[in-house]
């Protein structure tokens, strides 16, 4: 027998607590856009558009009781003689608010940034059949996707900064609509 058992082990296990902090706001996303259409010979138009986009507020996770980064070492401002009297020894696991349970504050203060270039051809070949093609460009940036996004570093988050789950870079999409008869529309699709 190794002498601990699964409830000794849980409970040992630090215990977690979500909160909302009191600064939340709504997320914020701005846009701009402009586009360009032109009809390149009778039945067929394409259009070239530019979308940018920034978003300020975006929602997080943060362990606000995460350990500090350096072991051993204090927040600015505090002092030995100061943790020692809020009973918390200078140590490797220092917490900022003590104990040994995560807290987890939901925040938003992440950024996202995000750049398109939208492209879009449409042709029609007599009453029966119209081909369509879209293609997109896309790069997006961001520190955080949102609340289910836990800071790597609660104390530094700019080391999050990177591509964004909605950085898909390249994509096209063909499809077609066919009359058929008896009122009936096929529409084949490639994505």
């Amino acid at each position: 027998s190794c002498g601990s058992t699964a409830s000794d082990i849980t409970a040992a296990s630090t215990s977690q607590i979500y909160e909302i902090d009191k600064h939340l706001e709504a997320p914020r996303l701005m846009e701009t856009a402009v586009g360009l259409e032109q009809q390149l010979f009778p039945g067929t138009r394409m259009a070239v558009n530019y979308v940018d986009s920034r978003g300020t507020h975006e929602l997080r996770t943060v362990d606000i009781n995460a350990p500090y980064p350096v072991p051993g070492t204090l927040p600015p401002g505090i002092t030995p003689a100061l943790a020692a009297e809020l009973g918390e020894p200078v140590s490797p696991l220092i917490r900022p608010y003590g104990g040994d349970e995560d807290i987890y504050d939901y925040q938003s203060d992440g950024i996202y940034k995000q750049t398109q270039i939208l492209v879009n051809v449409d042709s029609t070949v007599g009453k029966w059949l119209s081909l369509h093609a879209r293609y997109s460009w896309n790069n997006a940036h961001s520190d955080t996707d949102g609340l289910v996004t836990l800071a790597s570093d609660p104390y530094d988050f700019t080391a999050d900064w990177g591509r964004s789950n909605l950085d898909i870079e390249n994509s096209l999409f063909l499809f077609s609509s066919i009359s058929a008869p008896w009122g009936l529309r096929l529409t084949p699709f490639l994505i």
